[in-house]
């Protein structure tokens, strides 16, 4: 299964998280995705610490909103980054985190 997954990319819009967004995501590395695509959109600074803790996996991009955008920009922007930037992706699924 893992190896139908290869190609596809988890996008992951995130605000504010709290402690399980990081389980969240090794959750779907586990699961079979090799690669995750996470926005910060736009989190005040007593969220940062999931958002540490997942930079350290190489599996995981993270984009940054400076300030909160709402959800669909979150996917929008996602979107264009995987097509700007990660051609081999063949597909996404979008997760809450």
């Amino acid at each position: 299964m893992s190896e139908l997954l290869n190609n596809i990319l988890v996008v992951l819009p995130s605000l504010n998280p709290d402690e399980r967004m990081p389980e969240t995501v090794r959750g779907m590395l586990a699961a079979g995705f090799s690669r995750v695509l996470v926005v910060n959109d736009g989190s005040d600074a007593l969220h940062m610490r999931p958002f540490e803790e997942i930079a350290k996996l190489p599996e995981v991009t993270i984009l940054t909103h400076e300030v909160n955008l709402g959800k669909g920009r979150a996917i929008k922007d996602a979107f264009q980054y995987i097509l700007d930037s990660m051609p081999d992706v063949e597909g996404c699924v979008t997760v809450d985190g």
